[in-house]
């Protein structure tokens, strides 16, 4: 029953354009029988008044009709509101070629003017009738649709409102908390020798801790993120990098750093672009199992985007492991780290891209590709290359 109301609502919009072409045809009918003169004498002739002003006043109806049934499939209404569009069409038709019948029920004239002014009626009446259908559910759908943005703008007011509470509770009672287990983890380790299982079991305590802050740093940092606290701007993509580098050096003493970045490259991002490159390069760190580990940053701007090479030494990444790199990671797995999936979410919300271009057992190259932040230096820094710097 329900797939044969909608497979009727469905054929509504041709319905019209039939009306349409139909009540085309029975004019054009009557114009070549008046032409020919087969309507008869007491037939108004084709450039009479009479019949003059009902053809004229029946044309824009009739392509009102057509214009309807090709418009209705290409609306932003659905083809559950067509219904109610020709039910109007229906009873305007019906209702106003009524009225007329009565009145040429009263009002003696000949056939031929009859047919005239039922097909005028007609048209009229189908012509009116769409118009106020049409009318109605175009109200309709604006009003659903507004109460629907209603909703989901007090949707999304709530879920900001509850992630600013995790935020919140992240950042003053289970860091804070964590911080504390570092820091008497660290204490013990400090009273007692290495090799002392009192030391050995308060290191753990100190990683694991670090561990867990650096986690719960990510998840409000992807609540940041998701929330849209910040706009989005022109951001020194060259200051970001030197930072990023500097602390990759300060706290990893071995690592060579190799930088091709040119001067003036700007792009669109937030506060939160530091994050991507730091999980980036400490990770090209931290999965190196050399005694050195080096890492080159290429910086390369086009017309309209920037892209950042990434490219470490390391043994290169699994093939089952490379599918899943930007994938939100399972809570129950053994790696908890967010790293790469909340590079991939900051990526993303600044309109960029980010790939795993290469890898092998001679190293792994990510590219970060972001919008230019000021299009009219792009044509400059492609043509400002310094020299490569190591460090």
């Amino acid at each position: 029953m329900a797939n044969a109301l909608l497979s009727a609502d469905h054929r509504t919009p041709r319905y019209l354009l039939g009306f349409a072409v139909a009540l085309a045809f029975v004019t054009a009918g009557e114009i070549l029988l008046r032409a020919l003169g087969v309507a008869g004498p007491n037939a108004p002739a084709v450039f009479a008044d009479e019949f003059l002003i009902g053809l004229l006043t029946t044309v824009p109806f009739v392509v009102l009709l057509g214009y309807a049934g090709y418009w209705l499939e290409r609306s932003d209404l659905g083809p559950g509101r067509y219904s109610r569009v020709g039910a109007w069409t229906a009873g305007g038709t019906i209702s106003f070629l009524a009225i007329n019948l009565a009145l040429m029920a009263v009002i003696p004239v000949d056939p031929w003017i009859a047919v005239a002014w039922a097909r005028w009626a007609v048209a009229i009446g189908g012509g009116i009738g769409v118009l106020v259908g049409v009318s109605e559910e175009r109200a309709i759908h604006s009003a659903i649709e507004a109460e629907r943005a209603a909703l989901e703008a007090e949707h999304l007011e709530s879920q900001r409102d509850l992630l600013e509470y995790l935020n919140g509770l992240l950042r003053h009672e289970v860091i804070n908390a964590a911080n504390v287990v570092s820091g008497y983890a660290a204490t013990l380790m400090d009273e007692h020798s290495p090799g002392d299982r009192t030391h050995d079991y308060s290191e753990t305590i100190h990683r694991q801790s670090e561990d867990m802050a650096a986690v719960i740093r990510d998840v409000r940092v992807l609540l940041n993120a998701m929330a849209g606290e910040s706009e989005l701007e022109s951001v020194d993509l060259g200051d970001v990098l030197a930072e990023e580098v500097e602390k990759l050096e300060e706290r990893y003493e071995r690592v060579e750093v190799e930088t091709d970045v040119p001067d003036g490259v700007r792009v669109r991002a937030n506060a939160l672009l530091p994050r991507v490159f730091w999980n980036l390069l400490s990770n090209a760190v931290e999965h190196n199992g050399g005694d050195t580990p080096h890492v080159s940053v290429v910086v390369e701007a086009a017309i309209d985007a920037v892209a950042v090479e990434i490219t470490d030494d390391g043994s290169g990444i699994p093939d089952g492991a490379a599918d899943t790199l930007f994938t939100r990671p399972d809570l129950g797995g053994a790696d908890h780290g967010i790293g790469l999936y909340l590079v991939s979410v900051l990526v993303d919300s600044y309109g960029g891209t980010i790939e795993l271009t290469d890898t092998g057992p001679d190293g792994s190259t990510f590219t970060v590709e972001l919008p230019l932040g000021a299009p009219d230096l792009a044509g400059r820094v492609a043509s400002e290359r310094p020299t490569a710097v190591s460090s």
